[in-house]
């Protein structure tokens, strides 16, 4: 992104050393610097250490915290987004379909959150390369009720509905490609 957060990773890791040495029982500060870290791993295009920091987010969220704290469906959507990001489609959806009731039954369907696991399940289905054309169809009705909802509760020029527009365009292009195969 802007260069920094490579110089960022040395401070950060010392950081969260100097917490598990001296706070070990302190597991709201150990979560929110291994959070920390894992963006600037992310930042840095070290995907693989973003990824394996993140799961350990997730999982002491849920487990200290439980399956629907906010946090913990925040970090479950980062992860969702992250696998994406990686190319790791199947993984990325198996998660948000296991995550996405849970956010869903502590939220609502209209919460940022919910809505985020919808466009990241959207994403991971069509944009992976196996993804049938029924897949994508799947995916274009996700999108599009995220979409809907988005335009209701945030409104048409609010960044997370442009994003969700963005979304629904690449869904209908692919399954353009799909059916012309």
């Amino acid at each position: 992104q802007n260069g920094r957060a490579e110089e960022a990773l040395p401070v950060l890791e010392t950081h969260l050393a100097l917490l598990r040495r001296v706070w070990p029982h302190n597991t709201k500060y150990i979560v929110g610097a291994q959070h920390n870290l894992a963006g600037a791993y992310w930042a840095s295009d070290c995907y693989e250490e973003a990824l394996g920091m993140l799961r350990a987010v997730h999982a002491t969220c849920s487990s200290v915290r439980g399956a629907s704290d906010e946090k913990t469906i925040t970090t479950g959507t980062n992860l969702v987004l992250l696998l994406t990001t990686m190319s790791r489609f199947s993984e990325a959806e198996l998660f948000a379909r296991a995550q996405r009731p849970v956010a869903l039954a502590a939220l609502g369907p209209d919460h940022n959150l919910t809505l985020c696991y919808d466009e990241h399940l959207a994403k991971a289905m069509a944009m992976n390369p196996e993804a049938t054309l029924d897949d994508v169809l799947d995916a274009g009705t996700i999108i599009q009720d995220a979409l809907q909802r988005r335009r209701r509760v945030f409104g048409p020029v609010h960044p997370k509905t442009q994003y969700c527009e963005i979304m629904w365009d690449k869904v209908r292009e692919r399954r353009a490609s799909l059916e012309s195969a």
